[in-house]
């Protein structure tokens, strides 16, 4: 009878050479396959992605416009001064609308 003289590689061994096997790629290997419709897409997206983000920084900015309208002592002119800053917020609102809708693609 003889004896089987290949052992069987421990379970240190097998995982030492799963990691050999597998390959690593870059971030550029990913969009190796990406035609012109592709990137300008990604391009797009992105752009209206930053532009729904910059949307919560601005909106804090002219709230505090609108706080510092109550603040003021020129109770005359406060109304006016409300609506214009209520105003510049319906146009972010719809920006930001559009933004978002815009970045999904």
């Amino acid at each position: 009878m003889q004896e089987n003289t290949t052992a069987s590689p421990t379970p240190k061994q097998t995982q030492k050479s799963s990691k050999a096997n597998e390959k690593g790629f870059s971030l550029f290997t990913l969009f190796k396959f990406a035609d012109g419709v592709d990137i300008f897409l990604m391009v797009f997206g992105s752009i209206y992605a930053i532009a729904n983000g910059l949307a919560q920084p601005v909106m804090a900015l002219l709230f505090g416009g609108v706080v510092d309208t109550f603040s003021t002592a020129d109770y005359q002119h406060m109304p006016q001064d409300i609506l214009r800053v209520s105003i510049k917020l319906l146009y972010l609102a719809a920006g930001a609308g559009i933004a978002a809708q815009m970045h999904s693609c």
